[in-house]
């Protein structure tokens, strides 16, 4: 393989989409969502590390003001979880990146 084939295809590779989880921060008041983070992890065993999340995170039963979501590989929001925003800031944290 050349190195033009081999480059374009990690172009390709880069443009295919994953699985993964976004990070948003919910402000109810002024009914606005903004997205803090949002990574590919993989295939469908996101869906094993979002549920490893749900667990060792309770479930925010107040007003959301942050939320994990599990997108699919176009981008569709297959599950949330509604945490505060400190725990949102701890599974970014686990998972290698800061908020």
């Amino acid at each position: 393989m050349s190195k033009i084939e081999g480059t374009q295809m990690t172009e390709i590779q880069q443009r295919c989409n994953t699985w993964g989880l976004r990070f948003t921060q919910v402000d109810i008041r002024n009914n606005e969502i903004k997205t803090l983070l949002a990574i590919n992890t993989g295939g469908e065993e996101t869906r094993v590390l979002f549920e490893d999340i749900k667990k060792q995170f309770p479930k925010n039963q107040g007003e959301p003001d942050s939320i994990i979501d599990l997108l699919d590989e176009t981008d569709d929001i297959i599950d949330d979880h509604p945490v505060t925003r400190e725990q949102l800031t701890q599974v970014a944290l686990r998972l290698g990146h800061k908020i």
